[in-house]
């Protein structure tokens, strides 16, 4: 199998003609094997590839478990984590590598620090905030500058909804919230 690299932007297209060509040999061994099942779902991972390749996700939470399991999830669905952060600074510090959307938990390890980052990564960094805690009364003011909050446990179908929603938002598609997100007013 021969790939080409095309570049274009920052970060180029290399990695989505990539992801096409393997998509195209896998489906060609899939058909010649006659799995119709195998198919239909390779189309859609790869529709949902191409939905969600673009969209970088954030995510600020302490309990290490939990990060790397939103991680693993949001990976599944095709989205780039950007990074874990588990305090201000180093939030802070990943919102500089451009992430579209930040999943962000309330009590981090400097504390209830959840509600300023995320109001400073939505003011300052223009990115879409979606908390994601056990405390929704603890957000206050900051639930003013979010998309809603998800309340812990979540399960990947409920990230998965929760991500669609935010990255329509963000590309300007208007849609209700799914059922797993609640706005939550300030006060």
């Amino acid at each position: 199998m021969t790939t080409a690299a095309v570049t274009s932007g920052p970060r180029g297209n290399s990695m989505k003609l990539r992801s096409c060509c393997i998509f195209a040999t896998i489906l060609s061994l899939t058909v010649n094997s006659g799995n119709q099942h195998e198919i239909g779902h390779l189309l859609r991972m790869q529709d949902r590839s191409d939905r969600t390749m673009s969209a970088r996700i954030l995510i600020v939470e302490d309990e290490m478990l939990v990060a790397m399991n939103m991680e693993a999830v949001i990976e599944y669905l095709g989205y780039t984590p950007v990074g874990i952060a588990t305090d201000t600074e180093s939030a802070l510090s990943l919102a500089a590598q451009g992430p579209d959307v930040a999943l962000v938990d309330v009590n981090l390890r400097d504390g209830a620090t959840g509600p300023d980052i995320g109001t400073r990564l939505a003011r300052d960094h223009g990115i879409s905030v979606l908390f994601v805690t056990g405390n929704p009364r603890q957000i206050g003011d900051a639930a003013d500058d979010s998309l809603g909050v998800m309340t812990k446990p979540v399960e990947e179908e409920q990230i998965e909804a929760a991500l669609a929603y935010a990255t329509n938002h963000r590309r300007g598609v208007a849609s209700e919230p799914p059922g797993c997100v609640q706005r939550v007013t300030a006060g």
